[in-house]
């Protein structure tokens, strides 16, 4: 009621009757954690909590401009930056994709081009 008057309007207006007649219950959701991840929440983590959100928001950008990118980009990328793995050379990625060096450099360089353009679109999208 307090944010309808703030807002100056009917607390109708905010939220349906059932939920001004009657309270919502609680909300009791479970949370799994490892022993390692509650360790590093008491530890602290050596992590600043405003550094850890960015980075998150950060990688949550990132995979959501890679899901824009075609296939072989997306494989070339992930594996020449190590994302979920060792980083490997183009050398060994032209190997396995049997292609020469000099493509694979064209489409690690067209992917990263890519993924600025999407990025940028994306950040443009948010800002008001």
């Amino acid at each position: 009621i307090a944010i309808s008057e703030h807002l100056r309007c009917l607390p109708e207006d905010l939220f349906p009757p059932q939920h001004i007649e009657r309270a919502l219950p609680k909300n009791t959701a479970a949370v799994t954690a490892s022993l390692e991840d509650v360790a590093g929440l008491l530890s602290g983590g050596g992590d600043d909590p405003e550094q850890a959100l960015l980075a998150a928001q950060q990688s949550e950008a990132l995979e959501r401009a890679m899901a824009t990118l075609p296939e072989r980009q997306q494989v070339v990328l992930r594996r020449r930056f190590g994302l979920g793995g060792e980083p490997e050379t183009r050398a060994k990625i032209a190997k396995d994709f049997d292609r020469s060096v000099t493509l694979i450099g064209a489409l690690e360089h067209r992917a990263i081009r890519r993924l600025r353009e999407e990025i940028a679109l994306q950040n443009a999208r948010i800002k008001p």
